[in-house]
């Protein structure tokens, strides 16, 4: 949502002047009443008010470093919504989270022209080149993939640093690489990840043409404003994943020399 700063405060008086009081007692439904400890502005005894003034009321406190709960709900408020409706807690910790799929391109042709051992030392090599990068960007690898990794970054800048030196450091060893990047919610249970924001970054890296880098609109969306250039791929169909997707090629990005591995 947007709105001019007259707009929004005429729209804050609106909602203020609103009293609910009178009706709570009608609410014959179970509410959840959800209090962020650490948001300023709203009173925690207010809360617990509302909580007792309704016949089915709950009060659940948790405490959040983001101010926008309704846009980007945590693994707090999450885990205490999941409970609220099924009556449990599936478990794994839940974060919004940037993922990268590399995959190497034409690995059996490979393999079989540079012979087991050979391949087995330049697949090291470019496995270790990964995960420096991963480091550097402030990553988390979360699993490989055979001929790949997967790994999550905290912001989609830091992701498309990593890949473009995925590309580079690829390339050096004599390999080719495709890419895929999407934003979304993960829950992480272990050493694994879970949810279809997974399968969403594993099909966009297979769609992805050898030696590119294909992100969500998604992604595309979160950079606007960053030094980064994109350039439309289609809408393709990801198996296993609902609806049409908007694809970006990112063509070009700021120079991250400085900050690459030695």
């Amino acid at each position: 949502m947007s709105a001019t700063p007259t707009a929004a405060r005429r729209l804050a008086e609106a909602i203020g002047a609103v009293d609910i009081r009178p009706h709570l007692a009608d609410v014959r439904a179970p509410v959840l009443v959800l209090h962020d400890t650490g948001l300023e502005g709203i009173d925690e005894a207010a809360m617990r008010w509302l909580a007792d003034a309704l016949p089915d009321g709950r009060l659940r406190l948790v405490h959040r470093s983001s101010a926008l709960p309704a846009i980007l709900p945590d693994s707090a408020l999450v885990d205490e919504m999941e409970e609220f409706l099924t009556g449990s807690r599936s478990g794994g910790r839940r974060d919004v989270l940037t993922t990268v799929f590399t995959d190497i391109v034409g690995s059996t042709a490979a393999l079989a022209e540079a012979g087991d051992e050979r391949w087995r030392s330049i697949h090291a090599a470019h496995d270790e080149a990964l995960r420096r990068s991963i480091a550097r960007f402030s990553g988390t690898e979360a699993n490989t993939t055979g001929d790949g990794i997967v790994a999550t970054f905290p912001l989609p800048s830091a992701a498309l640093h990593f890949a473009t030196q995925a590309l580079d450091s690829a390339a050096a060893l004599g390999l080719e690489l495709r890419v895929g990047v999407h934003s979304g919610e993960l829950i992480m249970r272990g050493d694994g990840l879970v949810g279809l924001a997974v399968h969403a970054a594993a099909r966009i890296c297979a769609a992805a043409d050898p030696g590119r880098i294909m992100v969500s609109d998604t992604v595309r969306s979160l950079l606007l404003g960053f030094p980064f250039a994109f350039e439309p791929a289609g809408e393709h169909e990801l198996k296993g994943v609902p609806d049409r997707w908007r694809l970006w090629y990112c063509v070009d990005g700021p120079d991250s020399t400085e900050a690459r591995p030695t």
